[in-house]
């Protein structure tokens, strides 16, 4: 029989702090489950899949 794929729970943020005023300006979240049976090469393109999905709602509208 088929072995279960093993997953983990991750979260990935993604924080646009304004380096003059110290100030979070913008903040992305992301709470996904992780194949944990693939591999690094794997693991990294999803995580950068992941990122550039996140970063598609970048500049918010409030700033345009």
């Amino acid at each position: 029989s088929e072995q279960p794929t093993l997953l983990e729970r991750a979260s990935v943020i993604i924080d646009f702090i304004d380096p003059e005023g110290k100030k979070l300006i913008w903040r992305a979240s992301l709470l996904t489950d992780i194949v944990v049976e693939v591999s690094d090469e794997e693991r990294t393109r999803r995580t950068n899949d992941a990122i550039a999905e996140m970063l598609t709602f970048f500049p918010p509208k409030s700033f345009i």
